[in-house]
């Protein structure tokens, strides 16, 4: 049950699933067309893509290295560049969240807390405007520290100049929600179908109308 905030509150937001939903399915698919792989053996390869990909979400190893790593890996036989566009053009904004930020924006202090890449940010902040909104973006690939570890959150409390108390956090995983908790900030576990306009009222975060036009 998520508990009362204390006003004013800052409102740190996950990005994946939350902001923007995501598919890396788009991606692995575009790249096993290309790939020298058998099917079998590609599928094999995927998780260690995976690992290489938390390497490069914390900023261990650069653009360059993991797309060529990955590259590698997978056998892709097309260029680099057109790897890194398929690997990035994986998103779509969720629009009622969008609009619930914009909202909260006129009201409340806003960040971001997300695991992601250079890469994913390059092309998601260039394409989309709804980041102006965030006072403060927190990406674990600059900062050398994924969620849940506890790092990211004390940084982004920092940055943001916010108290425990006064913090709520919106993600969709539930080890990340529950890392917050545990530094007592309120939260809400964000999940396909969920009503997070509800969610925030029912955390006493009051939501302004929307602007006349």
């Amino acid at each position: 049950m998520t508990r009362l905030l204390k006003e004013p509150s800052v409102i740190f937001f996950d990005l994946g699933k939350v902001l923007v939903d995501y598919d890396f399915g788009l991606a692995y698919n575009y790249i096993k067309k290309r790939s020298a792989l058998p099917s079998d053996e590609y599928d094999q390869r995927i998780p260690k893509v995976e690992e290489l990909n938390e390497l490069y979400e914390t900023g261990t190893i650069g653009t360059g290295d993991f797309l060529q790593g990955m590259a590698d890996l997978l056998e892709f036989g097309g260029s680099i560049d057109s790897l890194k566009l398929a690997w990035s053009d994986i998103f779509k904004p969720i629009p009622e969240s969008i609009d619930l930020v914009s909202r909260l924006a006129r009201t409340h202090a806003l960040a971001i807390i997300s695991n992601t890449s250079d890469a994913h940010i390059q092309l998601l902040e260039a394409n989309y405007s709804f980041f102006s909104h965030f006072k403060e973006r927190v990406y674990s690939h600059l900062i050398g520290s994924r969620k849940p570890d506890s790092k990211i959150y004390e940084h982004a409390m920092k940055i943001m100049g916010a108290k425990a108390e006064n913090s709520l956090f919106i993600d969709d995983r539930i080890e990340n929600i529950h890392a917050a908790a545990d530094l007592g900030w309120a939260t809400i576990h964000f999940h396909d179908g969920a009503d997070l306009r509800q969610a925030l009222i029912e955390a006493g975060v009051g939501i302004p109308s929307k602007e006349p036009r």
